[in-house]
């Protein structure tokens, strides 16, 4: 459309009718007022009208005008004629629109890439750095002005990360990508800290290196955890190994995944070459079969089975008395695995318990003779008594006499017998010998006298 001096329209094309829904009969004649109703978008208009009719100088600007109830914005070109000015206006809304969109879109990206928890940064062909985003320059205790154009990474790594960090950037040259890079990052103050680096080359359209996109996460908190939880691990080894009892793991095939040191001490093995071993190929077959059929007891029923008392074959042969109790363990998704076996050696229990028993016996032994002997202390004083009453009335050499004379013998031998028998001060002091399979007898006779009797 054109203007005259006076700021009147002198002719309008069809688009510029369009645009305000009117005719061209309509608006020839007629002032940008008197067809523009947002007066401020107007009166700056008629201010650039003026200036290029003062200046003869063209000039651009862009405006925005309410159309329908949204804003439309104009980029107007004015040129200066004879008769006034020229002015070529477009309708530039949608790349408006999309150059707000975009800026939205790069504020919104920049934010996020300032203020996501993960670092990034670019680094250029020699390794200087091109950008870097506030979180690793808090990380590193940097201002970006320190860093862009005059650090390189390797400045910002410890002498060791820089030898290896080195080499990992040959390669991301060559190969395009990184990944799981593990090095130490050194802060402005000296302290330094891991991170996990991954990173990528942008190249252009003839493959010349450009920058790279590289992505770096703190793992402070993730090695603290590892160390802890590898403290923890040694710490469990220690107390498991240091336990007086024999623990075992041993999955559903019946194969030894786990031994504490009591364990292997009982073989006579190390502790390597019994794990990841069968446990048929440790223990003799008839043991290991009697084992697995109380593991498999436990794995089916996933209860555990306690106080099993039973033999077990050391590295030197020996048949030890051991208890052993057997629970299930557990994966993470809650399936059973396998066993847990604790094993603790009894056989001094069992032999404590084989000697009180013995004891107990021996008691009731103690017991019975004490009876017998108060039963028949006073039998024999009387039966020795009368046969002395009659040795003396019957006639020597008689027949009478002589039996009379051997149960006299008799009596005095069972009663010096008795006598022996009260003089146990204990059941300890009872000698118990065996003389053919279960059967046994009490030797009370004196060490001196009486062994033919």
């Amino acid at each position: 459309f054109s203007l005259d001096k006076n700021l009147k329209y002198t002719f309008r094309n069809k688009k510029a009718n369009d645009f305000c829904g009117l005719s061209t009969e309509d608006a020839i004649g007629k002032s940008p007022y008197d067809i523009f109703s947002d007066t401020e978008s107007t009166d700056n208009m008629m201010d650039f009208y003026r200036e290029v009719l003062e200046t003869k100088q063209s000039n651009n600007v862009v405006n925005h005008f309410m159309k329908d109830g949204e804003k439309c914005f104009i980029d107007f070109r004015v040129y200066p004629s004879k008769k006034g000015i020229s002015v070529i206006a477009k309708d530039i809304t949608e790349r408006k629109k999309y150059e707000e969109a975009l800026k939205k879109s790069e504020a919104k990206f920049r934010n996020l890439y300032n203020t996501s928890p993960t670092g990034y940064h670019s680094i250029d062909v020699n390794g200087y750095i091109l950008d870097m985003n506030k979180t690793e320059l808090v990380w590193l205790g940097y201002k970006k002005k320190e860093m862009i154009g005059k650090k390189t990474i390797f400045d910002l790594q410890t002498e060791e990360s820089a030898k290896r960090g080195k080499e990992f950037f040959k390669q991301l040259k060559n190969k395009g990508r990184v990944k799981n890079i593990e090095l130490e990052m050194k802060r402005k103050d000296g302290t330094s800290f891991p991170v996990i680096l991954n990173a990528l080359v942008l190249r252009d359209e003839n493959g010349k290196f450009i920058m790279t996109n590289t992505t770096v996460i703190d793992i402070t908190e993730r090695k603290k955890a590892e160390e802890e939880l590898q403290k923890y691990q040694e710490e469990l080894k220690t107390i498991v190994d240091s336990a007086p009892v024999q623990i075992w793991y041993k999955d559903k095939e019946n194969r030894i995944i786990r031994v504490n040191q009591a364990g292997a001490d009982a073989l006579g093995k190390r502790i390597e070459n019994i794990e990841d071993k069968l446990v048929k190929d440790i223990f003799p077959a008839a043991d290991s079969d009697h084992y697995y059929e109380d593991d498999i007891e436990v794995v089916n029923s996933g209860k555990p089975k306690l106080n099993i008392i039973e033999e077990m074959q050391t590295a030197l042969g020996e048949r030890r008395w051991v208890s052993t109790d057997k629970v299930p363990f557990r994966d993470e998704k809650g399936n059973i695995g396998g066993v847990i076996a604790f094993i603790r050696d009894i056989t001094e229990l069992k032999k404590a318990e084989e000697e009180r028993l013995y004891l107990s016996k021996l008691e009731g032994i103690y017991n019975l003779v004490v009876t017998v002997n108060h039963e028949m202390n006073q039998p024999l004083s009387v039966i020795t008594s009368y046969c002395e009453h009659l040795l003396e009335e019957l006639e020597k050499g008689s027949q009478e006499y002589e039996d009379a004379q051997i149960i006299n013998d008799e009596a005095r031998k069972l009663a010096e017998l008795v006598k022996r028998i009260a003089e146990l001060k204990k059941a300890e002091e009872i000698t118990f010998t065996e003389y053919s399979k279960g059967v046994g007898m009490i030797d009370l006779r004196d060490t001196n006298e009486g062994k033919n009797e």
